[in-house]
């Protein structure tokens, strides 16, 4: 009697120990599940705002190139600042030059206040490897901007790969166009423009990231 109720007994608690193994499988193998499932929808959340956010920052880019490229079409002799540009290199007198150079820095002025994130401008003489303009930009500009490795290459503009500045601060990236115009004194000159592309993550694009 005494040992088939022992018998019950481990009986009992083998079916017991298996019940309890099975439950603690089948725990152990929601939590791996839901753990790779929450790991596998963080990716997918990670790898769509790392897309959202190339997108926009490309969308800036794209919209920084089209900036500059609206700025070297007036600087160029055809262009508004263009004009009064060549009306600065074919003056004779000193009064008029002088005049001249006046309304010219005032208009390369007013484009600063148009585009808030333009960091430069310059018109460059080659042959004399100096600044029509000097004393206009926080630095010197250097004729080295003309090895700047080139994105696109047009016919007109030089599209220019990311970059330390060259006419602000220097470690400040930047992107830049640059055209080689001729105005009507046959003088040949780079025009030069550079903006501090946005590189921050939009508001929004925290939010989503949260």
């Amino acid at each position: 009697m005494k040992r088939r109720k022992r018998g019950k007994q481990t009986l009992k608690r083998k079916v017991l120990s298996i019940l309890l193994l099975c439950a603690m499988s089948c725990i152990l193998a929601v939590v791996i599940v839901s753990y790779m499932t929450i790991r596998m929808i963080r990716n997918d959340s990670i790898q769509e705002s790392m897309q959202i956010y190339l997108e926009q920052i490309t969308r800036e880019m794209d919209s920084d190139y089209y900036d500059m490229i609206g700025i070297v079409n007036q600087m160029s002799p055809n262009g508004l600042i263009g004009s009064v540009t060549e009306r600065y290199l074919c003056a004779k007198d000193n009064y008029d030059r002088y005049y001249e150079q006046k309304s010219l820095r005032e208009e390369l002025i007013k484009l600063g206040y148009v585009n808030t994130k333009l960091l430069g401008i310059a018109y460059y003489d080659p042959k004399e490897q100096k600044e029509l303009i000097g004393n206009f930009n926080v630095r010197v500009l250097n004729p080295s901007y003309q090895t700047i490795s080139k994105v696109v290459v047009g016919v007109e503009n030089s599209i220019q790969a990311m970059h330390d500045s060259y006419l602000g601060i220097k470690e400040t990236p930047v992107v830049s166009v640059m055209r080689r115009v001729s105005f009507g004194n046959k003088q040949m000159l780079d025009i030069y423009v550079e903006i501090e592309p946005d590189m921050s993550v939009s508001d929004w694009l925290n939010k989503e990231r949260r």
